[in-house]
């Protein structure tokens, strides 16, 4: 129990910075889920029974949306540009 409030005591400090981390890990956590999600609803709108002329422009809409979602995800993760490789001179 002593060993939990000294560190409770040290991340007083650091609740901002804690509290942000844990609200954009839950963040993209859904957006990890938004992803599939949007695939399974194109498939259903061309493979379902009720496909018909507008299921092109459901599609359409939907793979934006899943650009746009892959998009964040991958800002999140660790932004853009990614990183590069270190080069041979380097070493």
């Amino acid at each position: 129990m002593h060993s939990l409030r000294s560190i409770l005591h040290h991340v007083k400090r650091y609740k901002l910075p804690l509290g942000l981390t844990i609200v954009s890990m839950l963040v993209l956590v859904g957006v990890q889920l938004v992803g599939p999600w949007l695939v399974r609803t194109m498939v259903d709108a061309v493979t379902g029974s009720d496909a018909g002329p507008g299921a092109l422009e459901l599609v359409a809409r939907l793979a934006l949306l899943a650009l746009a979602v892959y998009a964040v995800r991958a800002l999140m993760q660790g932004g853009w540009p990614p990183p590069r490789p270190p080069s041979s001179a380097d070493d």
